[in-house]
């Protein structure tokens, strides 16, 4: 149980953080085996990671802001 609200935060947004992370592998997984193949289903996972990239490294921001 959190302390404060902002423990509780910051939790929630290395969570958020985390499942970032988790949808990366899962999305890097389809993207190595469908390249060679199927780039034009490999090349818009691999722009959808460098969004999710930039949103985990906004959220980390804010979670390092306080």
């Amino acid at each position: 149980m959190p302390r404060n609200t902002r423990e509780w935060a910051r939790r929630k947004l290395q969570e958020a953080c985390d499942n970032i992370n988790w949808s990366g592998t899962h999305l890097e997984e389809v993207r190595v085996i469908y390249k060679p193949d199927h780039p034009e289903i490999a090349d818009p996972i691999e722009s959808a990671q460098q969004t999710l990239i930039m949103i985990q490294s906004v959220i980390e921001k804010v979670r390092n802001s306080f």
